[in-house]
């Protein structure tokens, strides 16, 4: 009877530890998968359009990792190296690349309350912050406050910073227009004065849109959505690409009839994100147009000569109407320009010469890649 009773706990206790083995190899392929779906995903959204940034090294762009992780991508297209930059207190977007190209700027921009039951934006703190990191050690310095969101940045030759900010403010939900939630209006030009460090308001446009912009030594271009009081106002300003100038205390000189006219455009549709030449004779934007055999639109990207206003080339990088699946352009330097697409499960690395017309395909980039890339945490404290 004892031998029986003994046998009976030995098998007991082997089938113990084989369901316990059998759980442990469930829980580990649950994970394995977890990690598997998790990296190559494709976000619903993709809109790092106008949160990319580019120079002869790297490729910086807004990215969703997952509904909970989201933030800057650095790409070393030489060393195909993929860091992403992510907080876990704001969101971090607009990638800038200083002259100095080891540095990048990242404006840290608050989550929004989009509870349409108690959103208000007359209430709570909505404060963002501008990081300059160093990309060689991931040290991150901040810059300044703004109360508001900083939609882009750019750095001035004096070392000053040109960006466009915008406050909060109660707008009806596009989808149920009944419904009031807090989003980014009211944009303007400000400038953060490295010396003082004071920032300085330059513009009252309260334009809806004000990014992205782009500096080559006095010349700003910018896409600006205008409110119906600035159409009043102004005339035929759009949503379309200006051209204005500042001076050497980097005021504007001529903005208010800068924005009289867009500055050029190109196509049948939309006419926006607009990069300048270094030398400031080039500006590149992207256009959509109607193309037929397409079945619709498509985007494209217009290369204009800055002193006639004329479009001097065009460059098909697509045959899609999807405008979050293209980022904008961005010259490198003179006669160079780097851009982006998303396709599939995969970025695509480009660029393109104006010297001989030519695209070339540099890297490509899996999204399971970032997902399980480095992580540069940034902290939000002082």
């Amino acid at each position: 009877m004892n031998q029986s009773s003994k046998s009976d706990r030995t098998s007991a206790f082997r089938q113990y530890l084989i369901l316990v083995l059998l759980l442990a190899i469930l829980v580990i392929l649950a994970n394995g998968l977890w990690r598997y779906v998790r990296a190559n995903s494709v976000p619903e959204q993709i809109t790092f359009g106008a949160h990319f940034d580019a120079n002869e090294t790297y490729f910086a762009f807004f990215h969703v990792v997952s509904e909970t992780e989201y933030g800057v991508v650095l790409y070393n297209a030489e060393t195909d190296e993929t860091k992403l930059f992510t907080s876990s207190e704001k969101v971090l977007r607009s990638p800038r690349f200083s002259p100095n190209t080891a540095q990048i700027y990242l404006s840290a921009d608050p989550l929004l309350n989009t509870d349409t039951t108690s959103s208000d934006a007359n209430t709570g703190t909505f404060t963002s912050n501008l990081y300059k990191c160093n990309i060689a050690n991931d040290s991150c310095d901040r810059q300044f406050d703004f109360l508001g969101s900083i939609r882009d940045t750019a750095e001035l030759s004096d070392g000053n910073i040109l960006f466009s900010g915008a406050r909060t403010s109660n707008v009806a939900d596009p989808w149920t227009p009944e419904n009031i939630v807090v989003d980014y209006r009211n944009s303007d030009f400000y400038l953060f004065d490295q010396n003082t460090r004071a920032i300085e308001k330059l513009t009252n446009l309260h334009a809806v849109g004000l990014r992205p912009i782009s500096v080559a030594e006095r010349l700003v271009a910018f896409q600006l959505l205008p409110t119906p009081q600035m159409r009043n106002k102004y005339g035929h300003v759009n949503n379309s690409i200006y051209l204005a100038s500042l001076n050497t205390d980097d005021q504007f000189i001529d903005l208010p009839k800068a924005i009289t006219k867009p500055f050029v455009s190109y196509g049948t549709s939309f006419n926006g994100r607009p990069s300048l030449s270094p030398d400031g004779r080039h500006l590149a934007f992207v256009a959509a147009t109607s193309r037929p055999e397409a079945g619709g639109y498509v985007y494209v990207f217009a290369v204009a000569d800055v002193l006639t206003k004329s479009v001097v080339e065009v460059i098909a990088p697509m045959k899609t109407a999807n405008a979050n699946t293209l980022s904008m352009p961005i010259f490198i330097d003179n006669t160079t320009i780097r851009y982006m697409q998303l396709a599939g499960r995969e970025y695509s690395f480009w660029q393109y010469s104006l010297l001989n017309g030519e695209a070339e395909l540099i890297r490509r980039l899996k999204l399971s890649d970032i997902a399980m890339a480095e992580r540069v945490e940034i902290s939000m404290a002082w």
